[in-house]
């Protein structure tokens, strides 16, 4: 499944906040293995974007990059070049969940359980890469 940097971020962020739901084993199971899929690459990711980031902030006379209120700051005069490489990494396609571990939409009908929490139409976007309406064994 090619991706970009950006999509790899998004997708592992939602699938975080989907993961932590009340859900079916099976569900559950596949939402844990594509996340660990992905884990590595968006780790990866991260810190190549903060060392980017960090490369284009304005530095205190340590050599440090400044932080202000928790962010980066880049001056002005440096943002568009900064902007640039920035969209250009974020947007670098990459080739992640080869081993994608797909899940019958039948198990979604197990949702209905009151055991279970509800799953979103936008949860169910988020899922739709991994959900298959063929029989699985």
């Amino acid at each position: 499944m090619n991706l970009t940097f950006k999509d790899i971020s998004e997708l592992y962020d939602k699938l975080r906040s989907i993961s932590i739901k009340k859900l079916p084993f099976k569900i559950s199971y596949a939402i844990s293995k594509n996340m660990a899929g992905i884990e590595q690459e968006n780790k990866i990711i991260e810190s190549n974007r903060i060392k980017l980031i960090e490369m284009y902030a304005d530095k205190d006379e340590t050599g440090k990059a400044v932080i202000n209120n928790g962010e980066y700051h880049i001056s002005e005069e440096i943002q568009p070049a900064f902007a640039n490489e920035y969209n250009e990494f974020m947007n670098t396609k990459t080739d992640v969940l080869k081993d994608i571990s797909k899940i019958n939409i039948s198990e979604f009908d197990k949702l209905e359980d009151s055991r279970y929490d509800a799953l979103s139409a936008a949860d169910m976007t988020v899922l739709s890469f991994m959900i298959s309406e063929e029989k699985i064994q």
